[in-house]
């Protein structure tokens, strides 16, 4: 195979893992067929002129230390991402690796990453052919058997993840988002053993839940919608029962599940012209922070031929979706959020950010 790959290496406009699939389009071929073979080719290609990032590092040549294989950990543990040898980051630089040096590097990754890491991270290593030098590259997938580490500083001090284009060292919190991820645990699905069902109060929620499905829920449901968890013939509430509560252990446990509007005079957040904090528990939210909004934009009217019409400065659709989304990240996050969603607007734009 690699005869195969080095052969394919010379040809600067394919990659090799695509040409070892794909034959070379003959001059007989189609112009549609050749138009977007060309197409994605380019697409797939682009990587190297994008600056680096949490899924792409740029080598001129194999670093000191173990710089690869916290890369390698951090990509395992994150999305995913590229290490590209051969080109210089900063200024960017195509080098290109020699052509005597390419396979003895493609073995030192594999080794490397094999030796150094663990659980097992098994990459895809390629050659790509780029302004006619070739370029070693090692893709790594997003693992499933989070959390991945450093094999010779343990999973507490080897632990890396992305951030940016940087490599940090995994906090405990992040350490138990990771382990969740290998669960397959959302956040909100998770128990909170420091309480109980009697000190979670779920009436306003319950009622407004019967009055908009016609439904009752009862304790079944309230199981079934993952909102409680019986053990040891216990009720135990999730994260999810707590911040659709109005209990004060809410407030307590989720400090900064809270909606802050503020409207601003000018471009500058100095002298406030209204503003609003909305604590209600979370599906309650929204309706206030519509209301804020609608009470800090400008309603117009068009006269028509017979009835007027009127229309908001910005579309409520679209607000109200916002708002929507911003809550649904803050549920489905990994770990506690550290600060309360934001809504700014500024007077010289109406609503600006």
């Amino acid at each position: 195979w690699k005869s195969a790959i080095w052969e394919n290496s010379t040809r600067p406009s394919w990659n090799t893992r695509f040409s070892l699939q794909t034959p070379t389009a003959s001059a007989d071929a189609p112009k549609e067929e050749a138009a977007i073979h060309n197409s994605s080719l380019t697409i797939h290609h682009s990587f190297w002129l994008q600056p680096e990032s949490r899924r792409l590092e740029f080598k001129e040549a194999w670093p000191k230390g173990e710089q690869i294989a916290r890369t390698v950990v951090a990509f395992a543990n994150g999305a995913g991402g590229k290490i590209v040898f051969g080109v210089k980051n900063k200024p960017r630089d195509i080098i290109g690796i020699p052509d005597d040096e390419l396979f003895a590097l493609e073995e030192r990754v594999a080794n490397h990453i094999f030796d150094c890491c663990t659980p097992t991270i098994i990459p895809e290593i390629y050659i790509q052919n780029v302004e006619g030098k070739p370029l070693l590259v090692a893709e790594i997938f997003p693992g499933s058997q989070k959390p991945y580490y450093l094999k010779d500083k343990g999973k507490h001090k080897g632990t890396y993840v992305r951030i940016g284009s940087v490599n940090r060292l995994a906090s405990e919190e992040i350490l138990v988002s990771l382990e969740r991820d290998k669960r397959k645990i959302s956040y909100d699905e998770v128990v909170a053993y420091e309480f109980t069902a009697e000190k979670i109060n779920l009436k306003r929620f319950i009622a407004d839940y019967t009055t908009s499905t016609g439904k009752p829920l009862s304790e079944e449901k309230l199981l079934n919608l993952g909102l409680f968890v019986l053990e040891r013939e216990t009720l135990f509430p999730t994260h999810a029962a707590l911040l659709l509560s109005e209990s004060p252990d809410r407030k307590r446990f989720f400090p900064y599940a809270k909606i802050e509007c503020a409207r601003f005079k000018g471009t500058e957040t100095k002298v406030f012209l209204d503003q609003a904090t909305i604590d209600e528990p979370i599906y309650a939210t929204i309706e206030p922070c519509m209301a804020f909004i609608k009470r800090n934009i400008a309603l117009g009217s068009r006269i028509g031929e017979i009835y007027r019409e009127d229309r908001w400065e910005y579309p409520l659709e679209a607000i109200r979706e916002a708002i929507i989304l911003s809550k649904s990240r803050f549920i489905n996050r990994k770990s506690q959020v550290k600060s309360p969603k934001r809504f700014y607007g500024f007077s010289a734009y109406c609503m600006g950010r």
